[in-house]
Parts: structure tokens; sequence; C-alpha cells
């Protein structure tokens, strides 16, 4: 119980270091996730646009088509 209430306040408390490449930070929410549930793609794809540094969130959304999976929106600003 008390290993699901920290790694659920890890995941919370996520975001992009300015200086952290997008690559290792969604390796790092995957681990995250994985230890709490399963996740759909659209799922992980809404929780690594909410938690990205916000000048990568302004270039996705200038993107016509963000019905993308998650390897793609991280290809996308890679």
């Amino acid at each position: 119980m008390n290993q699901d209430i920290n790694v659920t306040q890890q995941y919370v408390n996520a975001l992009q270091r300015s200086d952290q490449m997008i690559r290792t930070f969604a390796t790092h929410l995957s681990i995250l996730k994985h230890q709490l549930s399963l996740y759909s793609d659209e799922h992980k794809r809404a929780h690594l646009f909410i938690k990205l540094k916000s000048e990568l969130r302004i270039i996705i959304t200038n993107v016509q088509s963000i019905s993308i999976t998650q390897d793609a929106l991280i290809d996308l600003v890679a």
C-alpha cells in the first residue's frame, strides 16, 4: 500500500525538467505507470502531453493531427 502511494505521488509530481530529453522523460513516466496499472495509448499520450515543457506543448498543438501514438508524439518533438 505505501509503495502504491509513493509511486502515485512520484507520478503526480513528475514534470519534464528543462534539461531533460523527451525520450528520457517519457521512459521515466512509463516506468512509473507500469508500476501503477495499465493505460491505453490515448491515456499515455495525454499524460505525457500535459507534463511536457510548455514550448513542446506549443509545437505539438500546432500540428494538425494530434491523434497520434505516444511514440509518434515523442518523435515529433525529439
